[in-house]
């Protein structure tokens, strides 16, 4: 399995939405653009959920129409929090 470098990143368009946990608490969530395979598109909390780009045009799309930005990640410990721990077990 190749990981994203300086030289070729990956990208995850990401947003922040602010839900209201308490009367006088207010979480700052991070949530993740995904797709469910089938072209039903949706947000998601859950990073390992996030759709990986391999191009900044086509994470800059989505970002544009959904107004959103695009996480750029550049190295393997990036990448970490956007696979499940038995993807990376195996290399």
């Amino acid at each position: 399995m190749t990981y994203p470098t300086l030289l070729s990143p990956w990208y995850v368009v990401q947003q922040y939405s602010v839900k209201k946990s308490d009367v006088d608490t207010l979480t700052v969530l991070t949530e993740y653009w995904t797709t469910d395979g089938e072209g039903k598109d949706s947000w998601s909390d859950n990073p390992h959920a996030a759709m990986i780009f391999m191009t900044l045009s086509a994470a800059a799309r989505v970002s544009d129409a959904e107004v959103a930005e695009v996480r750029v990640i550049y190295s393997k410990e990036g990448l970490e929090q956007f696979r499940p721990r038995q993807f990376d077990e195996k290399d």
